[in-house]
This record gives C-alpha cells, structure tokens and sequence, in this order.
C-alpha cells in the first residue's frame, strides 16, 4: 500500500457551541470519532473567547468584538461567532481564505435551518442532532505538492493553548469575586444615615465605595463584619454629612432622652409626641439639645405634654445654673453662620431653612433671659471677600446683613432686637470662601 501523502491543510475536528451557555451542541472530527474531550474543549474556547470580548475589546467607536483565531506552530484555533451558537474548527497546515468563507457560509446555513432551536436551547442538544451534515461541509483538506517525512504533532501547542486557558480562567475567577463583594455591598445604601455615591470595581478585582454617613448612623467596619463581608478588596472613601432619615432622628432623639429618665417619646405618624415629668431647668436644656438634631424641625410646643415639676423639686432650679444654660446656647448661636455665592446677597434655600432653626433657638433664649432679668439682642455682621473694589465689597456686606436681618424679621423675630452691620471684606489667609458669609453675635443687658 501506497503511504498517504501529507496534506497542504486539513480542517480535522470541528465543533458547535451554544453562545449563551457555552454547552457543546455538536462535533465532528475527520477521522469520524467524537473527541472524548470535546466538552472540554468547548468550554475553554467560550471562556476565551467570552473572557476577550468582555474585558479587552470595547470601544466607542466599534461595537463588539471576538476573538477570531489562535495560532500556533501547528495548526489554528477558528472561531466564527453567530447570533446563537459559535464555530469553532482545528486547522493543521496553512489555512487559505477559503476555510473561513466555508465556515461563514455554514454558520448562516446553521442559524436558518436550527433558528428556533438554537433560540430555544435549554440544554438538551438532541433537537440538533441533524446539523451534523452542515459541519462535515466544513470538513476540507487539500495536498501539499511535496510531502515531508513525518508530522509534526501539536503537543506543544496544546499545551501553550491550555496553559493561556487556565490563566484566563483564574482571572475570570478573581473578576467573578470582585462582582460577588460589589453585590454584597450595595445594599449598604438601605441603611439610615448612609448615602452611597459610588460603587465599582477598579483594579480588575478591587470595590470601590464612596459613602457619606451621618455620625450616628452605623460604623462601615461593623456592618461588614456582622455580614461577613471581606474588606481587604474594599477601598472606602467616607465623607461626613447630617441625615433626614426619620429612623436615624430617632436614634438621635433617643440618644439625647437617655439623660432624661422622666421623659419619654413616641412616634406615631413619624411625629415625636413626648410625655413624662422634668424641672424648669431641665426643660430648658431639653430644648436646647433637640433643638440642634438638624432635621428633626423641633418646636417647644413639643414638650407641652410633659408635666413642669414643682420649682423647690429640683436645686437645678437655681438661677446661676440657668444662668449657665443661657451662656451655652449663647454660645452656640454665635458659632453660627451663613454662606453667599460669590457677589450675591440673594438667600439660598439652605440658607433660609438655617436662620428658621436660628430663629426658634433665639426665641427661646428671650424666655431663659427673661428669668435673669435680661434684654437679648442679636448682631447681624455682613463679610465678602477681596474680589472687586472696597466700595464694592463694603456694599455687598451690608446687603448681606440687611438680607438676613429682614429675613429674621420676617419669621418673627422682633425689629427691635435685630442690628445689622456690613463688616466690608475679612482677609484672612485661612478664610478662603468662607469670607462671603454673614455673622451672628448675641448681646444681652439688664433689663432691670
């Protein structure tokens, strides 16, 4: 017998794989034996390919891409993607364009004769079965015009082919890790008093979180670890800011109760309703305390359902120490400030909801100096910074003043307790911005 003669090309194993899932649809081989590794095989080749057309080849200006060919020394790796299934065929020789016009063509034969069951595929690849005449079509080899001694097998080939899949895959499980921890930590945001503003994956296999959270709301550390959420992958930017969430004004409130044993709250409709027994002194600081829980919008009406004691029930009830409590909350007002936008006296919304809480607190401090036999005023300083002329800058402070000062008027703050000053422009390295703002210094007098 004549020994064969080496071939130009051969197109030797060919197989067809479902493009959503990766499963083998079908195979054929030249030699007529069904590869016993052909699944195998499937499934490296669509992590390859699905691994490259996820992570490396995306642009704006194409749309997406697959990998089309492996080469090695021996033979070529084709892959001819469709809108259900891909080709993928083990060329040994020289490949001519020819063996990719072939597998167009039966590509396009495949999805018009097996559309729906390629659309409808569940698993079960018996409905193909008959797509095996449309793979042998793919089955060409030519001659070559000399022969050579022996063929060169593709040990090595393999080898490279399988040793690129393995890396590949311990990628995709890193990826696949990262995405585990981005789902587990976006339900952070249902949580009171943090606000996620970002979330994603940087690094191939790292989570970043950007968060603001309200310093009452529950630590970052301590939420992941009672989840057990690894935070070595994690890279957390935190930012502070004050929560409205009526949940965590709850906390708040009740923080602030705990020192006061006789008093208690209840929230039916979302609205404290207090009750309980406290001192005229104690009162007063209670006041003060819910006053400053920003977006709690508390009002001393609040407290009319808790019973006053008696004024011999408490020592607190001595006037040096609501002397005390009126110099703190002095204090506190005086610590406050409005911000303006560059060249502007015009009152932001934030602005206005500030002189309302600015407004009530300074309405009760009246009370508390009343009992000391004192006259409350509040100064009103208006400050721009350097940006334009002196005379300029001068003006503008005044504006700014006399904006708040009728602003405060107009929520009920008597005219007459009310001076406001344009301080011109405050120069300070430190000031920054901060120089467009207006000022608040609370005088008090005996009224005896």
């Amino acid at each position: 017998m004549w020994p064969a003669k080496p071939l130009l090309f051969e197109l030797n194993k060919f197989f067809l794989i479902h493009r959503e899932t990766g499963l083998l649809l079908n195979t054929v081989s030249a030699d007529l034996n069904t590869n016993a590794d052909a699944d195998l095989i499937s499934a490296m080749l669509t992590a390859i390919n699905d691994f490259v057309s996820d992570s490396f080849a995306k642009s704006k200006e194409k749309g997406e891409q697959h990998l089309d060919v492996v080469k090695t020394d021996d033979f070529t790796l084709l892959l001819k993607p469709g809108p259900k299934a891909v080709l993928v065929a083990a060329v040994s020789g020289t490949m001519p364009q020819k063996v990719a016009d072939q597998l167009q063509l039966s590509m396009e034969e495949i999805h018009r004769l097996y559309g729906k069951e390629l659309t409808d595929f569940k698993g079960d690849a018996e409905p193909l079965a008959n797509s095996e005449q449309q793979l042998r079509d793919c089955l060409i080899s030519e001659l070559k015009a000399e022969a050579n001694p022996r063929k060169k097998r593709p040990w090595m080939a393999w080898f490279v082919v399988v040793g690129i899949a393995a890396f590949l895959v311990y990628l995709a499980v890193i990826r696949w890790q990262a995405h585990q921890l981005l789902q587990q930590v976006s339900v952070l945001n249902q949580q009171p008093g943090i606000v996620v503003t970002s979330l994603g994956l940087i690094n191939f296999s790292e989570v970043e979180l950007k968060i603001l959270r309200d310093p009452s709301a529950v630590e970052l550390a301590s939420w992941l670890k009672e989840r057990d959420i690894p935070s070595d992958k994690l890279q957390v930017i935190e930012r502070a800011y004050v929560s409205l969430d009526t949940e965590l004004l709850k906390i708040k409130v009740n923080a602030v109760l705990s020192v006061y044993p006789t008093v208690t709250v209840e929230w039916p409709h979302d609205r404290p309703v207090f009750s309980g027994e406290f001192t005229n002194v104690d009162k007063l600081r209670l006041q003060a305390e819910l006053h400053n829980i920003a977006g709690l919008g508390f009002k001393n009406i609040w407290l009319d359902g808790v019973k006053l004691a008696g004024k011999d029930a408490n020592t607190a009830d001595d006037p040096a120490v609501i002397r005390a409590i009126l110099d703190l909350n002095i204090a506190k007002l005086d610590r406050m400030s409005v911000e303006f936008e560059q060249g502007s006296s015009e009152l932001s919304e934030e602005t206005i909801s500030l002189l309302i809480d600015l407004k009530e607190q300074f309405n009760n401090l009246i009370g508390i100096a009343e009992q000391q036999e004192l006259s409350l005023g509040l100064i009103i300083m208006g400050a721009s910074d350097p940006t334009g002329s002196v005379a300029f800058n001068k003006a503008l402070s005044q504006r700014r003043a006399d904006a708040v000062q009728n602003k405060l008027q107009e929520l009920g703050i008597d005219k007459n307790r009310l001076n406001a000053i344009g301080l011109g422009v405050i120069d300070l390295k430190t000031s920054g911005d901060g120089a467009r703002k207006v000022l608040f210094n609370v005088v008090y007098f005996d009224s005896k």
